[in-house]
């Protein structure tokens, strides 16, 4: 966030607990094993996908942005 989106401290912060509330507010099962043992996903992953494209998408760039396009970026202190 600092580097390739141009962020601030307190931006990256605040985008980051937008981030953390929309994946991690609801559980699409309780426990993350099903009846037979194997692993099941607890969080949709639609919802990372739509909260980080709203983050890339809010600092001006496309939502298929590369996160390494070859440029030399300084961070923001």
């Amino acid at each position: 966030m600092f580097g390739r989106l141009g962020m601030d401290i307190d931006t990256a912060i605040k985008s980051y607990g937008e981030v953390f509330e929309a994946v991690f507010k609801d559980r699409l099962r309780p426990e993350p094993f099903n009846e037979d043992g194997e692993i099941q996903p607890m969080f949709d992953s639609s919802i990372l996908r739509a909260a980080i494209t709203r983050v890339v998408e809010s600092c001006g760039l496309p939502a298929d942005a590369k996160f390494n396009d070859g440029s030399h970026r300084d961070c923001h202190p």
